[in-house]
């Protein structure tokens, strides 16, 4: 078999070769004849899995040289040799799903990686294959590959110590540790710590193009292809080629990303793996709202909203419902009712959601529902006197809350929740009014015709008018473009049966005729 016939010293001396050509393109010069009918041929040749491989050629060294040289030729020639690069790609991709040793999974998944983390590589790739209609999609590939990958966990018979290990893998490399194999380890701590080294490769390609397409998203926006999420645009039409690019690799790819990332974060406990995945989502929402990609947007947000508030299930709250001796009527007991533990993952998913929202606000629009359902469910943890964070509730039994450790989380989240609506004087008027018809839909959506609410329903009520109240403060002086949407869901509660709505409405308009009568723009205009 000619795979036999190939040493290490002349892979090697190719190597080289390529490294030079790259570097050197202008002085070395070598036919697509040579590249097409030798070169690539024995490579293809070596990369065969269907076949036994005897002696050199079966060895892990010998592998991750043809891998690397395969590697060689995609990033160099691509674009030249489109049909050997296709050929080259669809083989790895094959690979990984493969019944083949730990170890060459983990050398081609190495290679994938590698391309998912360049965004000139990932970029050349898309244009040369997925663009056109004629060739395999071969980036959309690689990323269900590398999904495919990633779900494994679930079907492992060790996954939670696999998890364990992915998740020690990223804690060292947050802490730029090089991770290694113990020499010492047993043979299922060995096969744990291989496949937790297959997925952790496989996430951070996905990772991988999360940020390569941030950073084209990016690219288009400094180069005017797209317009500012802080510029006052009714809409955006994509129309540069790297814009249209960006949205291209959105619409291939989220769909697949979403599911891998939020398997990993619903499944995960580090701190170092759950940080990173976060900031996953950050890029991917950020850029979607920047490429006005509704549907992609609008799926992460709900994603990342799932992971902020544990609230308790329904058959926890039938539960909490008790009967008091001597009473007819069924009482809610409030420990139980109440009690909501805010874990350090929930806290951190509070922040990257705050950051989305505050890098979006001028281009969230209807999806700002998806917020306000979130952030009025934390303002009722925030208010209630039986949630915690994870941290003070394991530790502590009782602690009061100015002393306990979890004061600080939420005062952080309760500044950021009230920042949020303060930064409304910074959008343009268009956002204002959709984060206001957002507030009115939240609020609307738990009003009855009957006067008996619940608690949470009354909640979302008062954090809806309230949030109406701060946005009119800090709009003061365009208050004539906003009144007429916050006068008008404060009267549509002035008639609602309910007295506590009523009053509710008629205190908050009291103090926002006030507002508005005691402005600097309204005196001015007495004063004329």
């Amino acid at each position: 078999m000619l795979s036999h016939c190939i040493g290490r010293l002349p892979l090697t001396y190719l190597s080289l070769c390529y490294r030079h050509m790259f570097l050197y393109s202008g002085h070395y010069y070598l036919t697509s004849r040579v590249l097409r009918h030798q070169i690539c041929s024995l490579l293809m040749t070596s990369l065969r899995t269907n076949v036994e491989l005897e002696g050199e050629a079966g060895e892990p060294a010998f592998r991750r040289l043809v891998l690397r040289l395969v590697a060689h030729v995609i990033r160099l020639y691509s674009s030249s040799l489109v049909t050997e690069s296709e050929v080259f790609l669809n083989m790895l991709v094959k690979v990984t799903r493969l019944d083949l040793p730990l170890w060459h999974q983990i050398l081609v998944l190495e290679i994938l990686r590698g391309f998912c983390v360049e965004a000139r590589t990932l970029r050349s790739l898309f244009q040369t294959f997925d663009i056109n209609p004629t060739n395999t999609n071969v980036v959309e590939n690689i990323v269900k590959a590398l999904a495919l990958v990633v779900a494994t966990i679930q079907a492992s018979d060790s996954s939670e110590e696999t998890l364990a290990a992915v998740a020690g893998m990223f804690s060292s490399k947050a802490k730029g540790i090089e991770w290694s194999m113990d020499t010492d380890a047993s043979n299922a701590a060995v096969l744990v710590a291989s496949e937790a080294h297959t997925i952790t490769l496989a996430l951070e390609g996905l990772l991988g193009v999360v940020f390569t397409i941030a950073t084209l998203t990016d690219e288009a926006l400094d180069a005017g292809e797209l317009e500012s999420p802080r510029c006052e645009v009714d809409r955006l039409v994509c129309s540069g080629q790297s814009a249209l690019l960006c949205v291209a690799m959105v619409n291939s790819t989220w769909l697949t990303i979403l599911d891998s990332l939020s398997l990993i974060l619903m499944r995960s406990q580090g701190e170092a793996i759950i940080l990173e995945i976060l900031k996953g989502y950050q890029a991917f929402t950020q850029a979607c709202g920047v490429l006005r990609a509704i549907e992609p947007l609008n799926s992460f947000l709900a994603s990342l909203c799932k992971f902020t508030i544990n609230n308790p299930n329904e058959g926890e709250k039938r539960s909490s419902i008790l009967l008091s001796p001597g009473s007819k009527k069924p009482e809610t007991s409030m420990d139980q009712r109440d009690s909501i533990i805010l874990t350090p993952k929930n806290v951190q998913a509070l922040r990257t959601l705050f950051n989305v929202a505050h890098r979006l606000h001028n281009i969230l629009g209807p999806s700002w529902v998806l917020v306000l359902e979130t952030l009025a469910a934390l303002d009722r943890t925030i208010h209630s006197p039986h949630a915690s964070t994870q941290e003070v509730s394991a530790s502590v039994s009782r602690l009061s809350r100015d002393t306990s450790g979890q004061y600080s989380d939420f005062h952080i989240l309760s500044s950021l929740n009230s920042q949020l609506f303060e930064s409304s004087a910074l959008m343009n008027v268009a956002a204002v009014k959709s984060l206001l018809s957002a507030l009115h839909q939240l609020s609307s959506q738990h009003i009855s015709g009957n006067s008996q609410l619940s608690g949470q329903q009354i909640g979302s009520i008062a954090f809806s008018v309230e949030r109406m109240t701060s946005i009119l403060v800090n709009n003061l002086h365009r208050v004539e473009s906003i009144w007429d949407q916050i006068a008008a869901h404060h009267l549509e509660l002035a008639n609602c049966p309910n007295p506590q709505l009523r009053n509710m409405a008629l205190d908050s308009l009291d103090h926002s005729i006030c507002s508005v009568v005691g402005s600097e723009k309204f005196q001015g205009i007495s004063s004329a």
